[in-house]
């Protein structure tokens, strides 16, 4: 149990961490003043694919959400990706896809490049796994392992 990962709307005025638990949450949190973390109240949680998340990362517009997931009894190490009908708004995400990922010890932690194009995972052995995505930008089942 515990606590991982962090992100802020553009704005600062919305925060967001996952809660490790049986099931896992993400939770959502309005900021009265931006950035400003004494200001937090909860707005809402939703409950996510895999009770070990490591990290997540929300698009820079706000209408994707990328799960990093670590093996367990339900799944397999995977990265899942959700669209969200209003940005940053976690009420209701919708699953794109799902895509395990082959030859990564413990992912740990998520990255995307500014442009779209490649993601990073770290593992718990300090490897950087970089990913090619083919595809229309952030259809993660396009992945392809280039280091």
């Amino acid at each position: 149990l515990g606590y991982r990962g962090l992100s802020f709307d553009e704005s600062g005025t919305r925060m967001y961490i996952f809660q490790q638990s049986s099931p896992a949450y993400l939770i959502e949190f309005a900021l009265t003043t931006p950035w400003e973390i004494r200001t937090a109240t909860t707005v809402r949680s939703t409950t996510t694919p895999d009770s070990t998340p490591r990290d997540f990362y929300i698009s820079g517009n706000g209408k994707n959400i990328f799960i990093l997931g670590n093996a367990n009894s339900a799944t397999d190490d995977s990265i899942w990706q959700y669209s969200l009908p209003t940005a940053y708004m976690i009420a209701s995400p919708a699953l794109i896809v799902s895509k395990a990922l082959t030859g990564i010890n413990d992912p740990q932690s998520l990255f995307f490049s500014r442009d779209l194009t490649k993601m990073y995972i770290l593992s718990v052995t300090g490897i950087i796994h970089q990913y090619l995505i083919k595809e229309t930008a952030w259809r993660t089942s396009s992945l392809v392992s280039v280091w």
